[in-house]
């Protein structure tokens, strides 16, 4: 879940204040809180406060905002470039479906069968052989860790954001599974 707002430097939207809003019983509830400046500049929160470098489902979920409430944005076209942190991506209209470019490829490093992926922030993709039970003793401080296993023909994935904690939907770490899946020989495999 993200939440989009208008202008983060308003005084109401103090680190604290944002923390509050992500909150998933006393606030509106978030993963990640996204807020967009008049020149197209993107910040991006964790839940916990913390600042992120990047948000894939976040970013799709302000480009429909934009594409949808041409009052606000004043949207002509079907690509809307953007600027974050990480740098400039673009997120196009396609009917009802909302794409994210993104101008860099996956830098991938493999080490002792743990994938490190770089795609804007960072990713640890471990390879496990089931569901692990303990799946937080794979975090750290530095990435977003997933662990897949492979079975029956398609890709599981359980994924940790930092300052989020375990999620259900990041599209940044599907980009970066899907990057490392692709590496192996494996493109072809539906993520779960």
């Amino acid at each position: 879940r993200q939440m989009c707002i208008r202008d983060s430097t308003h005084p109401k939207f103090s680190q604290e204040r944002l923390v509050k809003l992500a909150d998933r019983r006393l606030g509106l509830g978030a993963d990640q809180i996204l807020s967009i400046d008049p020149n197209l500049h993107i910040n991006i929160w964790n839940a916990d406060g913390s600042k992120a470098r990047m948000c894939g489902n976040g970013l799709r979920t302000l480009g429909m905002w934009m594409f949808s409430d041409n009052a606000h944005f004043n949207v002509n076209s079907d690509i809307i470039e953007l600027t974050t942190v990480s740098g400039k991506v673009k997120l196009a209209k396609h009917g009802d479906e909302i794409k994210l470019y993104m101008p860099f490829k996956a830098n991938i490093r493999e080490e002792g069968g743990t994938y490190f992926v770089d795609i804007g922030n960072l990713h640890k993709i471990c390879i496990v052989s089931s569901n692990p039970r303990n799946f937080e003793v794979y975090a750290d401080d530095n990435h977003n860790v997933s662990c897949i296993w492979l079975a029956d023909g398609k890709c599981n994935a359980r994924t940790w954001e930092l300052g989020t904690g375990e999620t259900c939907a990041c599209g940044s770490a599907a980009f970066s599974i899907a990057s490392v899946l692709d590496s192996m020989g494996e493109p072809n495999l539906a993520i779960h």
